[in-house]
């Protein structure tokens, strides 16, 4: 007899049966990750510098720095207890993974990802650093649906879902490792 498999995550629906999923995370090497995401973002190590594009607002990360990878390891072993075939997607460009680093003011633009779940990893939530937005259409309704996040917080949602974020208010800068994910099937 097959064993049912717990999922260790929170879901948090937005409507019946549709929302997202939560996780604390250990986060033992934030503070190295922190520095390096805040460094690249200062030094202008963006996935884009035309501006009409949201990829303009996210940093490269190289995921096979240790602290990257031992991060992804524990975002993976926390997204896998959903499905345990999702994969971090990968692209002609490498892994779809990167980094943000909104200062006092700074938001991220409404943006969606086709075909793929998508994580946002919280390494540094300040108080009023800008809840995390989805657009849901459901049953002939719309929806704004929010997340206010915290330091170490892990979110797993439908990345074709719309999102974006609210404007930091903290004099703090919100952090954060995000990336997409699929279910193994995309080779380049």
């Amino acid at each position: 007899k097959k064993k049912m498999k717990t999922i260790e995550g929170k879901f948090q629906p937005w409507v019946p049966n549709y929302g997202y999923h939560s996780w604390k995370l250990d986060g033992k090497r934030d503070k190295e990750l922190m520095e390096y995401l805040v460094k690249r973002n200062n030094d202008g190590r963006f996935v884009s510098n035309d501006y009409s594009l949201p990829t303009s607002e996210d940093i490269r990360v190289d995921p096979e720095k240790s602290f990257v990878k031992d991060t992804l390891d524990e975002i993976l072993e926390k997204v896998r207890t959903v499905n345990d075939k999702l994969s971090i997607m990968k692209s002609n460009f490498g892994s779809e993974v990167w980094g943000q680093v909104n200062y006092k003011g700074g938001s991220t633009a409404m943006h969606k990802h086709d075909n793929c779940f998508a994580f946002v990893y919280y390494v540094n939530a300040p108080k009023d650093c800008g809840m995390l937005n989805w657009y849901i259409n459901y049953d002939t309704k719309f929806e704004v649906c929010k997340a206010d996040p915290a330091s170490k917080s892990l979110l797993f949602f439908p990345g074709w879902v719309p999102h974006f974020t609210m404007r930091n208010q903290s004099d703090e800068p919100r952090v954060v490792l995000a990336g997409n994910l699929d279910l193994g099937g995309n080779d380049v």
